[in-house]
């Protein structure tokens, strides 16, 4: 789902988490705390296993909400691409802050210190920007 501050991200996942009988997973929380245990210069390092780690759940699809760690500098990290590595083995359904439009995938804007900028193929994206985009009917 993408969709800037304010479109619903959080509220259809946790809809979601209702429907479906699974917890949402905070990454934004579970990452931090985390790779606080970690010197500075390994998080970039261990950014992957420690997410594949924290994102364990057996159960199908997983909820992901407040990726914007992800986007940290210093973490040197490629947010699409985690998650797309991460959905290889189940369905990843995550709340990503940003915009899509023209066949791309944003965090940020130009000029910005985190802003991505990622074709949008292979992907299923629910643009939340968008008036008619949710029914939660």
């Amino acid at each position: 789902m993408v969709g800037g501050r304010g479109t619903g991200k959080s509220l259809c996942i946790q809809e979601l988490a209702k429907r479906t009988g699974r917890v949402p997973l905070n990454l934004g929380v579970e990452l931090s705390s985390r790779l606080l245990d970690l010197a500075a210069r390994e998080r970039p390092l261990r950014l992957t296993e420690v997410t594949r780690n924290t994102v364990t759940s057996p159960s199908d699809p997983v909820l992901l909400d407040n990726l914007e760690v992800l986007f940290t500098p210093a973490l040197r990290s490629n947010p699409l691409s985690l998650l797309q590595h991460l959905s290889r083995d189940r369905t990843i359904v995550a709340s990503w802050p940003g915009t899509i439009s023209e066949g791309y995938l944003r965090y940020a804007t130009p000029g910005h210190p985190e802003y991505r900028s990622y074709p949008a193929r292979d992907l299923v994206a629910v643009n939340l920007e968008r008036e008619d985009a949710l029914d939660t009917a």
